[in-house]
C-alpha cells in the first residue's frame, strides 16, 4: 500500500511539474498549453514578423506573470502585441508596452484577458473581431498614446461582456461596441479624443460606468440598448442618441458636459425611455428632443418617452 501511494504522489507532482510550460518564451512563438513569461520581450515587428506573440485556445494560456512584452514597430498598423486564436483561449497579467494593436482577440471566442495592463498603445488597445464571440475581457487598464492612437477596447463580436477596465487616453474612442448582445460594466474612461462609450450593437447594456472629461460622453447608435446607472461628468457632450431605438436611459448621472446633456441627433431615434436621470449643468439644454413637439404630442411618429428627469432647461420644455 505504501508503494501505490507513493507512486500515486509521484504521478500527482509529476502532472503538476506539467501543467505550466518551464520553456523561455521568445517573440514570434505560438503558445498553445499553459505557459508562464519568464522575462521581459522585446519584440520587433515588421512585414515578416507581424506579431509578438500569439496564444491558441482551447489549451493556450499565458501568464505574464508580472512581466513586459514591448513591441519595437515599422509605424505599420497590422502589427500586434497578442493574438489570440481558436477557442478558450487565456491572457494574464504583466504589460503590453507601444504595440499597435496591443491585444488582438479572434477565432470562435470564449477567450479572457484579466488583469493585464496596456501601455501606449498605437492602434487599438483590445480589438474582438466580427467572428468572434462570448469574450470576457476585465481589469484591465489600457493607456494610449492619444492623438495618435485609435480605441481603447473595440468588441465586434457579439455576446461579450467588459468589465471593471481603466481607459486612458485613447486617441479615438475609450470603448467602442459593434456587437450585440454586450454587457459594460463598472468601467472607467477617461481623455478620450472622442466618445468615452460608444455603442453601435444592438441589446447592448452599459451600466454603472464612470465616463469624464472625454471629447464626448456616450454615443448610441444601436437599437434596443440599456444605459443605466452612469456617471457622465465633464465631456464635451454627454449623452446622444443617433438612429437608435426602443432603448432604456434611467437612473444616470449626467453633468456639466457642454451644451447638451441628453441629446437627441436623429430622426430615427424613436420609442426611448429615459426615466429618472439627473440632468444638470450645460449650456444649451439638459434635455433636447427635436422630434417632440412643443405640446410634447408627436404628429407622425411614436416619441420618445421622458419622465421624473432631474432637470432645470429642456427643449421643448415640456420635456419631464
Amino acid at each position: 500500500m505504501k508503494a501505490v501511494h507513493k507512486l500515486s504522489l509521484f504521478l500527482s507532482l509529476l502532472a503538476l511539474s506539467l501543467s505550466t510550460s518551464t520553456f523561455a518564451v521568445s517573440c514570434g512563438d505560438v503558445i498553445d498549453s499553459p505557459t508562464n513569461l519568464d522575462q521581459d520581450l522585446v519584440c520587433v515587428l515588421d512585414e515578416q514578423n507581424k506579431v509578438a506573440l500569439t496564444v491558441v485556445g482551447p489549451s493556450g494560456r499565458l501568464n505574464l506573470g508580472g512581466y513586459a512584452i514591448t513591441c519595437v514597430t515599422d509605424q505599420a498598423f497590422d502589427r500586434f502585441g497578442i493574438l489570440v486564436e481558436g477557442a478558450g483561449a487565456a491572457i494574464s497579467g504583466g504589460m503590453i508596452s507601444n504595440c499597435p494593436d496591443s491585444i488582438t482577440v479572434s477565432g470562435t471566442g470564449v477567450h479572457r484577458v484579466t488583469d493585464t495592463e496596456i501601455v501606449n498603445f498605437t492602434g487599438n488597445g483590445i480589438i474582438a473581431t466580427s467572428d468572434s464571440n462570448k469574450n470576457y475581457i476585465t481589469r484591465v487598464t489600457a493607456t494610449g498614446a492619444g492623438p495618435d492612437s485609435n480605441d481603447g477596447i473595440r468588441i465586434d463580436g457579439n455576446y461579450s461582456t467588459v468589465a471593471n477596465c481603466f481607459i486612458f487616453n485613447a486617441g479615438d474612442r475609450g470603448i467602442v461596441i459593434n456587437g450585440n448582445h454586450v454587457n459594460i460594466y463598472d468601467n472607467y474612461v477617461t481623455g478620450s479624443i472622442n466618445e468615452g462609450i460608444e455603442i453601435d450593437g444592438d441589446f447592448v447594456t452599459t451600466k454603472l460606468n464612470a465616463i469624464e472629461n472625454n471629447g464626448k460622453g456616450i454615443g448610441v447608435s444601436g437599437n434596443n440598448n440599456s444605459v443605466i446607472e452612469n456617471t457622465v461628468i465633464n465631456n464635451g457632450s454627454g449623452l446622444s442618441f443617433n438612429n437608435a431605438d426602443n432603448g432604456l436611459i434611467a437612473k444616470n448621472e449626467i453633468l456639466d458636459n457642454g451644451s447638451y446633456g441628453i441629446q437627441i441627433v436623429s430622426i430615427e431615434a424613436t420609442n426611448n425611455k429615459f426615466i429618472g436621470n439627473r440632468v444638470l449643468g450645460h449650456t444649451k439644454f439638459n434635455l433636447y428632443d427635436p422630434l417632440t413637439t412643443k405640446d410634447c404630442n408627436l404628429s407622425n411618429r411614436s416619441p420618445n418617452i421622458w419622465a421624473n428627469n432631474e432637470s432645470s432647461s429642456s427643449s421643448p420644455g415640456c420635456l419631464d
